[in-house]
């Protein structure tokens, strides 16, 4: 296979830097379009572990189709492998981790002190290095469109019996192989919904061919991305609460979309071609009467990214290997957990820090707080290479899958798809995370003409509960009145009123139910919000949090600002709570609801107050 340069997206490049290219690092990453390596993120070997071991790990984390794909080593190119590395990189383990076949290696330009502009390849069989270009990308939109993500989600009968706690390690890890035989065998097959396509397990030593891991309208030499074509709505309702008719097909692209998909069972298969002589089969164990017996199902959520233009017969092998990932995470979170809290069930949960290109699956312990897994998080935080001053692997940070997304009674991240500013040579800093829109007349509530402030405090909230701050519900008007009075900035009669609020008592909201402080920035009138542009840009920057301003009788929400350091040109990405429509993101963007403003936005004849809320240092 002719490569002739590797992807490294900028993300990736900036974790090396945070260690001054002076750490041995792991290299995540995936060949979608089966030619050029794509370096994704980094992350550190654990202490005292080796390269293969090291992968295990790693791997369990990663949706199948991103994997370990080679090393960073704070060395030049020119300076000969250590015997360490090469051991690392060499032998039929490492084949076993690397499907591409091949390792990236990227070395250091020891004299400038930065990345060097060649990355080696080397080619597991034959022990060849081949140097090829390095190219960085600082636009993540081609890797996401080079992909399929499929979801796998089923629930698998856990059955096992022990005689004393101490033999559970070793029964979980009989029962989690015997699952993954089971998964792996001809009897199981992965059903895309709203597909007719069944796409089988490994075919038994019997199977001539791969044709038997395909079934339905495709055959495996189709690409995977073939499958949208044959995605169909659910059949639609003719009139009477009955399902009939054709069922419609979707119109579909590739980017953003999620499959689902089942695991089903054959009956009156045998997992092994021994087993095939003698159906049925009968097991029986006599076990002794002191013995204990466990029953759980286990929730398996699967996150497999595919490459769009691979055949589809790969498929199969990348979903048992996304399974089989999980299975071994699972099996490794009840061990661990299960002296300290009993026997719990494991959970994973999804999520895409920023940053990180790629998914990352953890499996948490239901029943166990998250205060209780705070020492988890931390080592995953460092083994990603991940902020350690804000929550990012809480259960509350869950990746929210576009079905989930339609779920939520309020828009999401308004100002995502707006057109670019029109500010010559400026730079863009923006909030962090999700927030959601709120605004007039929502949740069956008149609050128009005095309600802004309350609004915009609503979105404020949003965010602090979206980033996984807090586990409470958005406050309402009344809520947020009740709280002005607890404090005692408020009389009882306040309660109920259409008072309007402002940004100070704003704050003190924030302060009095999430616990959450603020600045405030004073602004004499509406010409000197030309003088802020510096100073709300170090604010999204570093905090990343929305702000709001109140001046006259009207509040906003300021979601960015786009600064030109050289002429002082600036905008303000403006989230208006004004609107009283519906949840409509095209009217909202194309009337300016949510958008791109001016200076002469603000009243110059108006003083404002902002409140800036502050992100708690926690993870």
């Amino acid at each position: 296979m002719d490569v002739t340069s590797v992807e490294a997206f900028s993300g990736a490049l900036k974790q090396i830097q945070s260690f001054n290219f002076a750490k041995t690092l792991v290299l995540i990453g995936s060949s979608c379009d089966g030619e050029k390596e794509k370096i994704l993120s980094c992350s550190q070997l654990g202490e005292g572990r080796d390269l293969s071991e090291e992968a295990i790990i790693i791997n369990s984390y990663l949706p199948a189709g991103v994997n370990v794909c080679g090393l960073f080593l704070p060395q030049s190119s020119g300076t000969p492998l250590s015997s360490y590395v090469t051991e690392m990189i060499s032998g039929e383990i490492a084949k076993k981790l690397f499907p591409s076949g091949r390792v990236v290696l990227l070395f250091t330009n020891e004299e400038e002190e930065k990345l060097e502009e060649k990355a080696v390849l080397y080619e597991l069989e034959s022990g060849q290095r081949t140097s090829c270009d390095l190219r960085v990308v600082s636009d993540c939109t081609s890797w996401e469109q080079s992909v399929l993500i499929f979801r796998i989600r089923s629930e698998l009968s856990m059955k096992c019996s022990y005689k004393n706690k101490s033999e559970l390690p070793n029964v979980f890890l009989l029962q989690y192989n015997f699952l993954k035989n089971q998964l792996q065998s001809p009897s199981a097959l992965y059903h895309i919904q709203q597909t007719s396509i069944l796409i089988g397990g490994l075919p038994n030593s019997s199977s001539s061919s791969s044709s038997s891991n395909v079934m339905g309208p495709l055959s495996p030499s189709n690409r995977i991305q073939d499958v949208l074509q044959h995605l169909q709505d659910d059949e639609e309702d003719d009139g009477f609460g009955v399902a009939g008719g054709k069922k419609k097909k979707k119109k579909t692209k590739l980017d953003g979309q999620v499959l689902d998909v089942k695991i089903l069972f054959k009956t009156g298969s045998a997992q092994t071609k021994e087993e095939d002589a003698h159906i049925p089969v009968v097991f029986y164990n006599d076990y002794p009467a002191e013995m204990h017996h466990l029953a759980m199902n286990l929730p398996l959520d699967v996150v497999v990214m595919a490459p769009a233009s691979s055949p589809l017969s790969h498929l199969s092998s990348l979903f048992i290997e996304g399974v089989c990932r999980q299975l071994r995470a699972m099996e490794i979170c009840i061990a661990r957990h299960f002296e300290k809290h009993d026997i719990c069930k494991p959970e994973a949960h999804h999520f895409k820090p920023m940053g990180l290109h790629h998914l990352l699956t953890v499996v948490y312990p239901s029943g166990v707080s998250d205060q209780d897994l705070e020492s988890t998080r931390q080592s995953l935080h460092q083994q990603f290479i991940l902020p350690q001053d804000r929550p990012l692997l809480r259960r509350l940070n869950s990746y929210l899958f576009p079905e989930e997304k339609m779920k939520h009674v309020y828009l999401m991240n308004t100002h995502i798809g707006l057109l670019p500013s029109g500010v010559s040579g400026g730079k863009q800093s923006l909030v962090q995370g999700n927030y959601t829109y709120h605004h007039y007349m929502q949740d069956r509530f008149n609050d128009d003409q005095w309600g802004c402030a309350y609004r915009s405090l609503q979105t404020l909230c949003s965010w602090f509960k979206l980033q996984g701050y807090v586990d409470c519900s958005i406050p309402s008007h009344k809520e947020i009145q009740q709280a002005l009075v607890d404090v005692g900035d408020k009389q009882a009669k306040f309660v109920g009123s259409r008072q309007w609020i402002g940004s100070i008592e704003v704050s003190t909201v924030l302060n009095q139910l999430l616990g959450i402080t603020s600045k405030i920035m004073f602004v004499p009138n509406g010409e000197e919000m030309a003088m802020k542009g510096r100073e709300l840009a170090a604010h999204f920057q570093t905090q990343g949090t929305p702000v709001m301003i109140g001046g006259g009788v009207l509040a906003h929400t300021i979601l960015g600002v786009d600064f030109s350091e050289k002429t002082g040109d600036l905008k303000f990405l403006i989230l208006d709570p004004h609107y009283t429509g519906g949840e409509d993101i095209k009217t909202i963007q194309d009337k300016g609801w949510c958008g791109w403003k001016s200076i002469d936005f603000w009243d110059k004849t108006e003083f404002y107050n902002l409140c800036l809320p502050q992100r708690p240092i926690e993870l």
